[in-house]
């Protein structure tokens, strides 16, 4: 399929097109202040949510909720297609971005959350606790693929692509992961008044998780 093919193939797919939303996040191992160290790799987590016949029914109304809309717009802007290359630019999320504005103020990119729920328990230090449930645009670091067949949607991020301050405080503490409470969420940014309020799209709670010893590699 040429990129001209494939970009026809995916233009227009809406919300009522998809019926699953695939989240890759991906984690490095090593230690950011180490040139050296990029061999060291990392590991990839993905969630698998199923977008409900609710959304779908509202995202066809004439008068979508707001963040359904958003929701829509962002189903049908640019993304790449199952095999393409790495480089494409329809796959980066930053194809999404409105350079004349800050990130922050850019309705339409994806923005993710996470609550650590026990960090008083896990004895996080005081310094990081301002951070506990920050939100932050995806942009560079993201990129979105489409079915051509429009049955679903990946989304996925790099971590290591993240500013160094939250890559550094990953790698120094990663040992409280397995035992940390964390709540993380995902929505379409909204800026303008008309697009309020903001909708979660998905989200999901996890412990127990040791991004060390629970991976396994898997052969493609």
């Amino acid at each position: 399929m040429s990129d001209s093919e494939a970009a026809h193939f995916v233009e227009g797919y809406g919300i009522a097109g998809y019926g699953y939303c695939w989240i890759f996040v991906m984690l490095p191992y090593y230690n950011p202040k180490n040139p050296w160290a990029l061999e060291d790799g990392g590991c990839s987590y993905v969630s698998f949510f199923e977008i409900t016949n609710e959304t779908v029914q509202q995202s066809q109304s004439e008068t979508p909720p707001p963040s359904v809309q958003l929701f829509r717009r962002f189903c049908e802007g640019p993304a790449g297609f199952p095999g393409c290359p790495l480089d494409h630019p329809d796959r980066s999320m930053s194809r999404r971005r409105d350079l004349s504005k800050f990130k922050d103020m850019d309705s339409g990119l994806l923005r993710a959350a996470g609550w650590c729920l026990n960090q008083a328990e896990l004895g996080v230090p005081e310094f990081l606790h301002q951070f506990n449930g920050k939100s932050f645009v995806i942009a560079d670091s993201g990129y979105v693929i489409k079915d051509t067949h429009g049955e679903w949607l990946e989304v996925g991020f790099d971590v290591r692509k993240f500013p160094f301050l939250f890559v550094e405080v990953l790698y120094n503490f990663r040992d409280f992961i397995p035992k940390a409470k964390c709540h993380y969420g995902f929505t379409v940014q909204a800026v303008e008044d008309e697009d309020m309020p903001e909708g979660i799209i998905c989200d999901v709670y996890m412990s127990g998780i040791n991004i060390l010893d629970d991976p396994i590699e898997i052969d493609v």
